[in-house]
């Protein structure tokens, strides 16, 4: 475990500062100044299974290192400055997370169509730029969706009633249309 969370840290955190971690597991950086700037090839020594780095700084190009980090069940990279594309491994390869946090970000692309395999608890994505249609099927354990300040169109799916243990709902300022089921 690396937890260096919410102190007065800033600088640069290169690959040459992860060697020899190959069982690093939780990596909390989140509430620092800290950049992580590595090679866009880089394949980290260790598999993660949480990922908390809110308010670093990883972008402006999506961190391709997570694409190596398949078992991780909290991933917080929110307002992190990331301004890109959200890369097709994504949610192949998040598919078992819990809580996935990449709010206040300028991340473009489009959820997946259907969700219901998905792990997910807490979803969100809030003030980013994703676009097209909320997933026909959510993931039936959801219990936070935060789509808010995105550019998503179309209708609510009609499954919203099969998610019981929804709590927090946030869809504001999108173009959503149509009726409410």
């Amino acid at each position: 475990v690396i937890d260096l969370s919410f102190n007065n840290l800033h600088g640069v955190m290169h690959q040459s500062h992860f060697p020899g971690l190959q069982i690093l597991k939780v990596l909390s950086l989140s509430g620092t100044s800290i950049s992580i700037i590595v090679n866009s090839s880089w394949v980290p020594p260790f598999n993660l299974e949480e990922i908390e780095l809110a308010s670093c700084q990883l972008g402006p190009k999506f961190p391709a290192w997570l694409r190596w980090q398949q078992n991780v069940s909290n991933l917080d990279i929110s307002n992190t400055g990331i301004s890109d594309m959200l890369p097709d491994w994504f949610w192949q390869v998040f598919s078992s997370v819990e809580n996935l946090n990449m709010k206040n970000n300028q991340i473009r692309g489009v959820l997946p169509p259907r969700m219901e395999s998905m792990r997910i608890t807490t979803l969100v994505l809030g003030s980013n730029q994703f676009s097209g249609p909320i997933p026909i099927m959510l993931p039936i354990n959801l219990t936070v969706l935060d789509l808010s300040r995105n550019n998503i169109s179309g209708p609510l799916p009609v499954n919203f009633g099969a998610l019981l243990g929804l709590e927090i709902l946030l869809l504001f300022e999108n173009a959503i249309s149509g009726m409410i089921p």
